[in-house]
């Protein structure tokens, strides 16, 4: 093979390399963003019937709590993620 050809075909190998790196990190973020927006979803419907409901929020307040730690786990993890990827 001639050093041309070897040198175009390693620089198509970075070129393809870079690309998948930046694909996985535009899916990673893509799938954390969408469990984000279920999870708040199932947090602005529940907690306003747990709340107007006599007794559910006394009874079910850890629950709620977790969900809520889970919320802001995955908003720092989504921050992690674009911060990764954009210095790929």
């Amino acid at each position: 093979m001639s050093p041309r050809l070897e040198l175009m075909n390693n620089n198509l190998m970075e070129i393809l390399d870079y690309q998948y790196k930046k694909f996985e990190g535009i899916f990673m973020i893509t799938a954390l963003t969408a469990l984000l927006v279920l999870v708040s979803l199932a947090l602005v419907v529940t907690v306003p019937v747990a709340l107007a409901t006599p007794g559910e929020w006394e009874s079910s307040k850890d629950q709620f709590n977790k969900a809520f730690q889970l919320w802001v786990g995955l908003v720092v993890a989504i921050a992690t993620a674009d911060g990764i990827s954009s210095s790929i």
